[in-house]
């Protein structure tokens, strides 16, 4: 363990004595002063012998905390910009619905106007047929065009 002397872990609480002490894996290292709250010096004496278990192996603990801190800042920088990216993609995927549903009112606007010249083509075809006539070709198409520009409101 590099040039750091101390008892070896695992360390461990020894409730036997009248305060905790903390032992290591050779020898007594710590008796934990009463602070008046037994509940208190068992959890003190727990705490440090789990600190110092949890680094056991760790050559330098303070600059492994150090590093920690570090990769946690990272990490929650990462967090926070993913997060952003996050917003902006639901704000765009927002934007596009809208989008999407103004094309869909738009096409079903479309489909009604399709609909209606059907039905005036239909009618057209009936009345040519009443009248025992009969219009080929382009000239249907322009009268088809006229008709739905003077329903519309234009002139052609």
């Amino acid at each position: 363990m590099g040039n750091t002397k101390h008892t070896p872990e695992p360390w461990y609480v020894d409730n036997q004595t009248a305060f905790p002490e903390i032992v290591g894996s050779d020898a007594h290292v710590s008796e934990i002063w009463s602070t008046g709250d037994n509940e208190l010096d068992q959890a003190n004496a727990s705490r440090i012998v789990a600190c110092v278990n949890a680094m056991a192996g760790i050559e330098n603990p303070k600059k492994f905390r150090e590093t920690w801190e570090a990769i946690k800042h990272l990490e929650l920088d990462a967090y926070y910009k993913a997060e952003e990216k996050i917003s902006k993609l639901e704000k765009t995927l927002e934007y596009k619905d809208k989008q999407l549903e103004t094309i869909l009112k738009v096409t079903d606007l479309q489909l009604e106007k399709i609909k209606a010249i059907e039905t005036l083509i239909g009618q057209i075809d009936g009345y040519l047929d009443e009248a025992g006539m009969v219009i080929k070709g382009d000239r249907i198409h322009q009268l088809i065009k006229k008709a739905v520009s003077i329903k519309e409101g234009g002139q052609s």
